[in-house]
């Protein structure tokens, strides 16, 4: 099987995105023994999309796209697809409901071009997006293989890991069953958890064993080949029990689920209503906490500062001692109708003025904690490292 990734964006044409998800891809088909032949990148031009599309289905078995999914009005991938094979586009009514449903759960009205996500292609199978809310398309047509995915790289590792590789595996010629299984791990490095596992890491052959980073969380995928599925998940289970001998204590949660899914649902569990105070941190909880997929009524309010000055004149103190926070917290805690509260501050690196030290103040059921997270050290830090990093540290205070 010949295959070909296309990518669609002029973001990613300009050099404005780097194209990581080709390189995902790659990998990803690497490991079930599929050639692929070539990469082409494509900006958001319709003439041109589907002249690519045209040589791809010239030469290639397997074209996957990446990107185009979105409800912009350069978001055109499905269509052009249908229009060049001479098929139909239409509404999926429970794409269009569950996409409603989000926007419901946030109080926010849904913009009209949200529909463009909600579109399938005919004869095309719906690949389930469990990150974001445009699904992907998996489509057979006169010999070929259609499958896309979104542009988005967590959506598109999502839908690449736990759905495209099944279905291309079924359409290989050898018939065995590929299955899979992601464990998530925190409060371990990459480089730690190589080492830890070395010993299985060592004797794999099937099933075989990745580590990989995936939105800044350390991730172990266990995938096994075998006559069925039953006995793929016995090969499976045998690895992962060696692996949780070594590692168990850091292993948080299996599949899709994140780390920050993980302190949403222990919160919600806990009946925990939270006010939340940020300075100078990009809202980087308050985001998180406040996203279409966390529990309805979680944040009771959010007060943002650009830095710690303004939050310090807010409250009626020009400086604000650690002592002074703790107070602040455990106020904001019994605000309104919460019963816990957040306070996060930030202060960027001298050199080049990243965000790199932040502290997070979290009371709750009486007791206020209070922890420093010190990543100066690093060249580069993003924010959805800090992130992670905080919803770890949050996790254990839970938990």
């Amino acid at each position: 099987m010949k295959a070909e990734i296309i990518a669609i964006g002029t973001e990613v044409l300009m050099g404005q995105v780097v194209n990581t998800n080709a390189a995902f891809i790659s990998q990803s088909l690497s490991e079930l023994g599929i050639d692929l032949y070539y990469h082409t990148v494509v900006g958001d031009n319709p003439d041109r999309i589907k002249k690519v599309f045209q040589i791809a289905l010239d030469r290639s078995d397997l074209i996957i796209f990446s990107g185009g999914l979105g409800p912009t009005k350069d978001d055109i991938s499905k269509s052009i697809v249908a229009d060049t094979l001479g098929l139909e586009v239409w509404e999926d009514q429970e794409t269009l409901a569950e996409i409603k449903e989000i926007y419901q759960r946030s109080n926010r009205p849904m913009p009209a071009s949200n529909v463009n996500q909600a579109l399938i292609i005919e004869n095309s199978q719906k690949i389930p997006n469990e990150v974001g809310m445009a699904p992907g398309s998996f489509l057979k047509h006169q010999g070929k293989i259609i499958a896309m995915v979104p542009g988005v790289p967590a959506e598109m590792k999502q839908m690449v890991t736990y759905h495209l590789l099944d279905l291309l595996q079924n359409e290989l010629d050898d018939k065995a069953v590929l299955e899979s299984k992601i464990l998530r791990l925190y409060n371990i490095t990459e480089s730690q958890l190589a080492q830890s596992i070395d010993p299985v890491i060592e004797g794999q052959t099937n099933p075989t064993i990745a580590i990989y980073i995936t939105d800044s969380e350390p991730t172990i995928r266990i995938s096994a080949k075998a006559d069925s599925s039953a006995h793929a998940q016995t090969l499976i289970q045998e690895v992962e029990d060696q692996i949780r001998d070594l590692v168990g204590d850091k292993i948080y949660g299996e599949g899709a689920t994140t780390i920050t899914d993980k302190v949403l649902s222990l919160l919600d569990q806990e009946g925990i209503r939270l006010n939340i105070i940020e300075s100078g941190v990009h809202s980087i909880l308050s985001s998180a906490l406040l996203a279409p997929k966390a529990p309805h009524g979680l944040v009771e309010s959010v007060l943002s500062f650009n830095d710690n000055a303004k939050l310090g004149k807010y409250f009626g103190h020009s400086e604000l001692s650690s002592d002074q926070l703790q107070s602040l917290v455990q106020d904001q805690a019994t605000a309104l109708a919460g019963n816990g509260a957040l306070l996060v501050l930030g202060r960027a690196g001298e050199a080049n003025k990243l965000l790199k030290q932040v502290s997070l103040y979290f009371a709750v059921q009486g007791q206020t904690h209070h922890f420093d997270l010190d990543l100066s050290n690093r060249k580069t830090v993003s924010d959805k490292q800090i992130q992670v990093a905080l919803m770890t540290k949050l996790y254990d205070l839970i938990k």
